[in-house]
């Protein structure tokens, strides 16, 4: 133990003469005293080493001079993936990543210098060479007598990565904003701008520079609005809640050179430096605004050529009227009376010039007739019905009638199916008359040699929607595909010469063609000049679930059945009493003179004032007149008016309106004033004659006929 003691006692001490109990007091109690220091550094030690361990922090302690690590702890191994003596056998070198490592030595040259601190976010490699951030804080000390760098690390990839995230997130949105058409503007919660893209420098005339940190509401809101807008800000400045966010208004803005545009600016919020802020996307929508100006501009000056056109259009309607009733009245007693001039015209002089004034009237009347069909289809005003009829029997109705005009010319007119055809169609069978007869008609009249064939068969017969075709082909002059082009344009024919070689107006085409497309169908044509025509009806037979079809495949030439008429001569009309109110003197006289030939009694009046006080003064005397035929146009009161005031004052007798009109409308408007029938100018005899018999159930002709 001596020994011992001795040995720590400093060699001059040693030298000095004593006795040797004092010299063993003096080496006893240094000795205690180097023991307890001893045992205290490896406490500190001990102590420093747990804290160390203990520490969430990574250490290194990195010699100055070999760039060895040479301290370390638990945090550290684990951040760096080595045991406690892997990671000391390692230089600094070995852990930063080959990239970055000239940045890093030159910062670790910087420290050991003493001329700065090396701290911040540097890269490290782990031990299976992934990489990581620490946040590392360092500083100059002494380890073992040597000088040594001793960094504080921390993990901070997570954060690191965020950042970046974050940066390439705004670098993408600046992209994005920079890119945009529509301005783009970011306030903080002051509503200093913070973000101004490209698109709002050219909105707004004020450059990145000059608006960043400028109060946005003081320089882009009108001065009208500036206060209510500085107001609205403090509020919600002060109350932290933003502004409304969610909204699309348009507003009106200011830019740099004062000019008021109108803006569409949408609002989204977000933190700022911890306070509410917000992104505004702006529109400028003058263009828009002009555009919206300029269409209602248009829709303005729509309404008013729509109001003209139906203005345009009811005089046209009117004029038709007045023309209808105009032509149609002189028409009836052209007619009339070149019927009863017939019967008494002897010479074969005069019955041809009878025939010719016939003929042209009639021609006259068709011509007419046409024109006001093509002017209610235009106007939309054509009533279609679908009620059940015969094709068989219309065709053969057609037949019957075209028979004799194609006869005359030498014609064969034929019938033919091709495929079994229904027993009944849903259509308007007075349509489909009207269709077949023109392009029958028309066929006769271009054909001059040859056949005119009707051609039947059944399209689509298992669908949902099957069709019945009609071909009419003839052996005509036939038409090039100019002519065709312009074949269902009104008033127009193949070329100038047929109309005056075969007469017509163009018109029967164009109103056949209209008439299959209201009822659902079509028409087509196909030609060859030389060698005739076939023009092509379809339309839609409406459902044939449980129809019968009919399988003849043969010519058809069945006359219809003979309507009923009223037989003339022989006192058919006998005691039957009519008052006819008319003001046209040959109308008046024309119409009494068909009557009075079968038997009746006429009393004439020459205005609808007369007639409610003829007809009133008759029927209280209990001699009621059978039938009143009632003229719609007359002076004083007119028919409406006269049926009116006698169904006003209880009078049930048979009323028949005769006009002269045969506008849509006409027949509704004239029963709608109480009448009980409806028969337009110029008059028919068979028609007249039929139409009172039907009215009179004391009339011989009527009763023997179930009438």
């Amino acid at each position: 133990m001596n020994e011992l003691l001795l040995q720590n006692i400093p060699a001059e001490l040693r030298l000095v003469p004593a006795t040797g109990l004092f010299l063993s007091a003096i080496a006893l109690a240094l000795g205690l005293l180097l023991l307890m220091r001893r045992r205290r550094l490896r406490e500190s030690i001990r102590e420093l080493r747990g804290i160390s361990d203990g520490m969430q922090d990574g250490l290194l302690v990195i010699d100055i001079q070999t760039r060895r690590l040479v301290r370390t702890n638990r945090s550290m191994c684990r951040l760096l993936g080595y045991s406690e003596d892997e990671l000391l056998s390692l230089h600094v070198e070995d852990i930063h990543p080959p990239d970055d490592l000239a940045e890093v030595m030159v910062e670790f040259t910087a420290q050991t210098e003493g001329r700065k601190s090396l701290s911040g976010n540097i890269p490290l490699f782990r031990s299976d060479r992934s990489v990581f951030y620490g946040d590392i804080a360092s500083h100059l000390s002494v380890y073992h007598g040597r000088r040594c760098l001793v960094a504080f690390v921390r993990d901070v990839t997570e954060r690191k990565l965020a950042e970046e995230q974050l940066r390439a997130s705004e670098e993408k949105m600046r992209t994005i904003s920079d890119a945009a058409l529509d301005a783009v503007i970011m306030i903080d919660p002051t509503g200093h701008v913070v973000h101004w893209n490209p698109a709002a420098e050219t909105m707004f005339g004020y450059c990145r520079q000059e608006i960043m940190g400028v109060a946005v509401h003081e320089i882009l809101t009108p001065e009208l609005y500036r206060q209510q807008a500085n107001r609205g800000l403090s509020e919600h400045a002060q109350s932290g809640r933003g502004p409304v966010i969610g909204k699309t208004v348009e507003l009106e803005a200011q830019r740099k050179d004062g000019s008021l545009f109108p803006m569409e600016i949408s609002l989204s919020s977000l933190t700022v430096d911890g306070g509410w802020g917000a992104v505004a996307i702006i529109r400028d929508i003058t263009e828009r605004k002009q555009a919206l100006e300029a269409l209602r501009d248009s829709e303005q000056r729509l309404r008013i050529a729509k109001q003209a056109a139906e203005v345009a259009n009811r005089a046209k309607s009117e004029f038709l009227a007045n023309m209808s009733h105009e032509i149609r009245t002189p028409m009836t007693a052209i007619l009339g009376f070149a019927d009863v001039a017939a019967e008494y015209v002897t010479s074969a002089e005069g019955l041809e010039a009878v025939n010719t004034i016939r003929r042209n009237g009639d021609h006259l009347l068709e011509l007419l007739n046409s024109i006001l069909d093509l002017s209610k289809i235009e106007a939309g005003k054509l009533a279609v019905e679908q009620t059940a009829c015969s094709p068989c029997q219309i065709v053969n109705d057609v037949v019957s009638l075209m028979r004799a005009r194609a006869v005359a010319k030498g014609l064969t007119l034929m019938v033919r199916h091709d495929t079994a055809v229904p027993q009944t169609i849903r259509t308007d069978p007075t349509r489909f008359r009207q269709m077949l007869l023109n392009l029958v008609g028309n066929a006769v009249k271009f054909t001059e040699v040859g056949t005119v064939e009707i051609v039947g068969r059944l399209l689509d017969a298992n669908s949902q929607q099957p069709r019945l075709e009609i071909r009419v082909v003839d052996t005509g002059i036939g038409m090039s595909d100019a002519e065709m082009n312009s074949l269902f344009r009104p008033f127009t024919q193949a070329d100038s010469s047929t109309t005056r070689e075969y007469g017509g107006t163009g018109l029967g085409l164009t109103i056949t063609k209209r008439l299959a497309e209201t009822l659902g169908g079509d028409i087509r044509v196909a030609s060859t000049p030389g060698r005739g025509s076939t023009l092509t009806l379809t339309i839609p037979t409406g459902s044939l679930d449980g129809v019968p079809l009919i399988d003849h495949r043969r010519e058809t030439e069945h006359d219809s059945p003979p309507a009923y008429t009223c037989a003339e001569g022989g006192h058919t009309l006998v005691d039957c009493r009519v008052l006819l109110a008319e003001d046209g003197v040959d109308n008046q006289r024309l119409i009494s003179i068909l009557l009075k030939k079968v038997g009746a009694e006429v009393v004439i009046v020459d205005n609808g004032q007369r007639a409610v006080d003829r007809v009133l003064a008759d029927w209280k005397a209990e001699r009621p007149f059978d039938v009143v035929l009632m003229d719609m146009q007359m002076p004083v009161t007119d028919g409406f008016q006269a049926t009116k005031i006698l169904r006003d004052e209880g009078y049930d007798g048979p009323i028949i309106a005769l006009t002269a009109h045969a506008m849509a409308g006409d027949r509704e408007k004239c029963l709608d004033a109480g009448c009980s029938d409806y028969m337009t100018k110029p008059i028919d005899r068979q028609t007249l004659l039929n139409l009172v018999a039907k009215h009179l159930p004391r009339c011989p002709a009527a009763a023997a006929h179930g009438a």
